[in-house]
């Protein structure tokens, strides 16, 4: 909404200014709307450790070097 006419801004101008396309923007209106919000996930590959016990492994090592 314009704070100064009260007005909605038009999508097309919206999608302009973020640069995104408006088919992008009713994509994720229809997945809000049938109830299938994304979930952010962790990207990258899998790997065999947790980002915790990583990090312990990490704070482990370097624990062990000779400074």
């Amino acid at each position: 909404m314009s704070p100064s006419t009260g007005r909605r801004y038009p999508l097309t101008l919206i999608c302009e200014v973020f640069r995104i396309a408006r088919s992008t923007v009713y994509w994720a209106r229809e997945r809000l709307d049938e109830g299938k919000v994304p979930v952010r996930q962790k990207r990258g590959p899998r790997t065999d450790l947790s980002d915790e016990e990583l990090l312990q492994e990490i704070r482990t090592v370097y624990a062990h070097l000779a400074w």
